[in-house]
């Protein structure tokens, strides 16, 4: 069966943000959503903290709709890594034992909007899971941003395997959600179903315009309909900005 969810998901707990996490569950069940992928931001919860949270995210959760836990851990030059599906803290760790850590819990490592990273410590990157390529906060609401995909496309090429293709919605408050789904393709509805399915890369970003599977490399075709959506719609969102407020800022 196919369940369609979201994924980059802040409640309050983050501290930044509005939403509690069964106000979450209500607002998505009611989009017809299936599981939302938690990533709190860590540095904001003690593991003490955590444990509460898991428990709040298991009472939630119902047979139709699966709230997962995750954490979301900054670093330098804007470099964010998600760990999706951890039911215990890992501790805030360096990069490269974080991935590590994210692992020996069960959970997966996401490198979050790569596109917003000032440097990509492709050094420290080993052993990722996956590339969130698809962000609709950070200027790719409609379609990926070129510099993303070619981000995921040199962390494969330096790992010698085909990391995952993810697509986050980065919700901090109700107007962030966005038609952006990851459908999962589950043998078995439970949270431990989704997990697995993310693992094994039975899924697929999706939104009315465009789909990018999980291992899909986009052709050169359909890089130009993402650059083409994106330069539409950055013309837009300028020019809108200058009527409204006539100089530059972040819409």
């Amino acid at each position: 069966m196919r369940l369609d969810g979201i994924s980059h998901v802040h409640s309050t707990h983050s501290g930044d943000g509005k939403l509690k996490i069964g106000e979450i569950a209500k607002l998505a069940g009611k989009k017809g959503l299936g599981f939302a992928l938690l990533t709190e931001h860590a540095e904001k919860i003690t593991p003490e903290v955590y444990r509460g949270l898991v428990e709040e995210c298991s009472n939630t959760t119902t047979p139709l709709f699966h709230i997962i836990p995750g954490l979301e851990f900054a670093y330098d030059d804007y470099v964010h890594l998600l760990g999706i599906g951890l039911f215990e803290h890992p501790g805030v760790n360096p990069l490269k034992k974080q991935i590590r850590e994210i692992h020996s819990l069960g959970g997966l490592a996401v490198l979050a909007h790569p596109n917003a990273c000032q440097k990509v410590p492709y050094s420290e990157l080993g052993g990722l899971d996956g590339v969130e390529a698809w962000n609709t906060r950070y200027l790719a609401r409609y379609a990926p941003q070129a510099g993303a995909l070619k981000i995921l496309s040199q962390i494969r090429e330096q790992e010698g395997r085909n990391i995952l293709c993810f697509g986050g919605i980065d919700l901090h408050e109700t107007r962030d959600f966005s038609h952006l789904t990851m459908s999962v393709e589950l043998e078995q509805n439970t949270s431990a179903g989704v997990i697995n399915a993310l693992k094994s890369g039975d899924f697929y970003i999706r939104n009315g315009l465009f789909r990018l599977g999980a291992l899909e490399t986009p052709s050169a075709l359909k890089k130009t309909a993402f650059a083409a959506v994106n330069g539409i719609y950055e013309l837009a969102r300028q020019t809108l900005i200058k009527v409204n407020y006539g100089s530059k800022t972040n819409l």
